[in-house]
């Protein structure tokens, strides 16, 4: 089944985050002053995290947390003999997540709690947590990283296809429909997708606007289970995706004559370290694709020493593990000033830059509309 785009940062949910996180904010700032049990605390928490994070996604990679969605509930063990999995470990994991406040336990049945189910029914939630353990080689790597007797991306990798998995779930929920609504306001009928993974944005955009997907990937098991996808939902005719790299510019133009639009998510940043590289790429693209929109999507945090100043404030988002996660892999971001000077570099005449998400006033994730001088249906842009 093919997932559709869903609004779920609705802003009135948005809202009630924010609310929580000033809360918290207030209760931290209060109880600092109580000294080494507050940091006891503090520290016993990040640890009920990490083990949290891991059960949940083992709860949601295995299939058991639909069936603890169902109606009368799960009885687990039956569940695991009936998957060949092990039930000893699925009791113990259910068990666990009763203690972590997940699920309940009545009647040899497990159910999700009230807050389970936020959990459960929060493609963004599961798609964060989805995102976490696809770093988890990395971070059994951090200390051989810091000792320097490893070093990415020789000596360990992140996992690709549950990447791919988890940006889809969080970008369903969070940007695929901020481009889909800028690619209603523009009129576009032709896709070209960076980096399209197994192309669910595509498949979306075929399905709810009717347009024609075109998408590229390094990955060919994302792809081939994209075009698996395509043929069973019949959108394979209006829906091509093949595995290239996206900087051979002239044989993806030899496959795609003309477009639209191009998209890409999350993606330009991987190639900072090689600006020089990614300018001329951005500029034979540019090129290739005279009259056609782009729409890159970015995290554009502020510098590090303002980060450090609001530090409280980022405290109550993902942003900190975000740019961990990052470091780590030597990936470089850039604020929305650079991205903008990077692509003036490029010769595009006209850039917009829409905050998708922020953090106070701190743009956290940007969508950059670009165009060359001569294209239609774009207002001129703030420069």
């Amino acid at each position: 089944m093919i997932a559709r785009m869903n609004s779920e940062l609705t802003p009135s949910f948005v809202n009630r985050v924010k609310l929580s996180g000033l809360m918290n904010m207030v209760a931290q700032g209060m109880l600092r002053g109580l000294g080494k049990p507050v940091v006891y605390l503090a520290v016993t928490q990040a640890l009920k995290g990490f083990h949290v994070s891991r059960a949940l996604a083992a709860v949601t990679r295995s299939g058991l947390l639909e069936a603890l969605s169902e109606q009368g509930g799960c009885r687990v063990d039956e569940y695991a003999r009936s998957r060949g999995m092990n039930p000893e470990i699925a009791l113990a994991l259910c068990h666990y997540l009763v203690l972590a406040g997940f699920l309940r336990h009545q009647d040899g049945r497990f159910r999700w709690t009230s807050w389970g189910k936020w959990y459960s029914e929060s493609e963004y939630l599961q798609g964060l947590v989805l995102f976490v353990h696809s770093f988890r080689d990395i971070y059994e790597h951090v200390e051989d990283a810091l000792r320097d007797r490893a070093r990415y991306p020789d000596d360990f990798r992140r996992d690709g296809e549950l990447l791919g998995r988890a940006s889809a779930s969080v970008g369903r929920s969070l940007y695929f429909p901020v481009v889909r609504d800028h690619l209603r306001r523009q009129g576009a009928r032709t896709v070209l997708d960076l980096g399209c993974g197994s192309g669910e944005f595509l498949m979306a955009l075929v399905l709810e606007e009717d347009m024609t997907g075109y998408g590229l990937d390094l990955s060919k098991d994302a792809v081939e289970f994209g075009r698996r996808l395509a043929r069973e939902h019949g959108l394979d005719r209006k829906l091509d995706l093949w595995t290239q790299d996206m900087f051979a510019v002239e044989t993806m133009r030899a496959r795609v004559p003309s477009v639209d639009a191009v998209t890409g998510f999350v993606a330009l940043h991987e190639f900072l370290n090689d600006q020089a590289r990614l300018v001329r790429w951005l500029s034979a693209l540019r090129a290739a694709y005279p009259a056609a929109h782009c729409y890159f999507l970015e995290f554009t945090p502020v510098d590090r020493e303002a980060l450090q100043r609001r530090a409280r404030l980022y405290q109550q988002t993902f942003a900190p593990e975000y740019l961990f996660m990052h470091d780590l892999t030597d990936q470089r971001l850039a604020s929305v000033e650079t991205w903008r000077a990077l692509f003036r570099e490029c010769g595009f005449g006209r850039i917009e830059a829409h905050c998708v998400q922020k953090v106070g006033a701190d743009p956290l994730i940007t969508l950059f509309h670009l165009s060359s001088d001569g294209a239609p249906g774009m207002t001129p842009a703030a420069r």
